[in-house]
């Protein structure tokens, strides 16, 4: 069964961290590469990406649709079952592997990936939050 509140307070959560990231795309790529910054940087992507996989789980599972077997599988069902669109949810799928790279340090994080994909992911995510309110 699908909890709304919960469903609610995982986009609310997705909702200040997107403004938070809007506030670090202001930031020169130089600025963006202190050691403070990317800290911050890193944190609110995070957050907000495991925000958008526990609401994917928690639609498909919650919904009886179906049991993902990983946090890209998650995303990648929201388009299969016509929750978002097929292609922004191939294109959110990719944002899994940068939570993992960023959580379990699976290579040196890349202050300049990190910096490219800050000034790429926040329409996405802005994106994710209006469809995810229809």
């Amino acid at each position: 069964m699908i909890d709304l509140q919960t469903v609610q307070a995982l986009l609310h959560t997705v909702s200040e961290y997107t403004e938070d990231l809007r506030t670090y795309q202001q930031l020169s790529c130089d600025e963006a590469a202190d050691r403070n910054y990317q800290s911050m940087i890193r944190y609110a992507l995070q957050t907000a990406i495991q925000c958008l996989i526990d609401i994917a789980n928690h639609l498909l599972i919650g919904g009886d649709l179906e049991q993902p077997s990983d946090s890209r599988s998650a995303i990648l069902g929201l388009g299969r079952h016509s929750i978002l669109p097929q292609d922004f949810a191939q294109e959110l799928a990719g944002m899994s592997g940068l939570r993992s790279v960023i959580v379990h340090r699976y290579m040196t994080v890349d202050d300049e990936l990190i910096y490219q994909f800050l000034q790429r992911c926040v329409t996405d995510f802005e994106t994710f939050i209006d469809y995810s309110q229809r």
